[in-house]
């Protein structure tokens, strides 16, 4: 990132940006004084899925929102795991930053607020040194809480459950929404399902944005 942005190149960059705060840090002062963009590819952030949920959540459908569960994980056989970058401890490797991420992410740009604490309980392959399983409690402002799970350990599984005063809203697919999407809500005195027709492949919205900002700078910052 840092050799693209002194050559004048926008960076579009896969998820996790870097292995810890210092360092993404570093580069968001790097590229902001170059004025080059910088994106990372989270890229639910900018999905039509997203807004959906945050409309519904910010409409009051679910009343006051007390509590927002994530999950994603994955089986990695251990073998397999042994050649991969994502068991390389040096190098960043581990379920924490590869999968759960997502969760945290998700949670704090739902709600568009930072934990105040966070709490962790973490499972380590003691071969590799990595993490393999990670469950974190985040307390956020308002009261509301967010878990955030997921690893290398578990059956692939991934989803969202938001839970309010008067009902819940699940996600079954909120990091890269499929084309056809389905959103539930299970109310106090009935249930609904919201059928969306996103129209476009997951990473879609977000590679339009990074390109409108090319174009337009001004109008459709990062």
């Amino acid at each position: 990132t840092l050799a693209a942005a002194d050559r004048g190149i926008p960076v579009f960059c896969e998820k996790p940006l870097t292995d810890a705060s210092k360092s993404a840090e570093r580069l968001a002062r790097h590229c902001r004084k170059l004025n080059i963009p910088l994106m990372e590819a989270f890229v639910f952030r900018y999905h039509p899925q997203t807004r959906v949920v945050r409309t519904l959540i910010k409409e009051g459908r679910i009343g006051i929102v007390s509590q927002i569960t994530g999950h994603m994980s994955f089986f990695f056989d251990r073998a397999e795991l042994s050649s991969d970058i994502r068991g390389d401890s040096s190098l960043g490797g581990g379920g924490l930053l590869d999968v759960v991420c997502y969760p945290v992410a998700y949670i704090r740009h739902l709600l568009d607020v930072e934990p105040l604490t966070v709490q962790a309980a973490i499972r380590y392959d003691s071969h590799s040194g990595i993490d393999t399983a990670a469950s974190l409690l985040l307390e956020l402002p308002a009261s509301v809480q967010g878990i955030a799970m997921g690893g290398f350990d578990d059956h692939r599984h991934r989803g969202i459950t938001i839970t309010g005063s008067t009902g819940t809203i699940y996600l079954p697919a909120p990091y890269h929404p499929p084309q056809e999407s389905l959103i539930y809500l299970s109310l106090s005195d009935r249930r609904e399902v919201i059928n969306l027709d996103n129209g476009c492949p997951a990473f879609a919205p977000a590679i339009t944005h990074f390109q409108d900002r090319l174009s337009a700078p001004a109008e459709a910052p990062l």
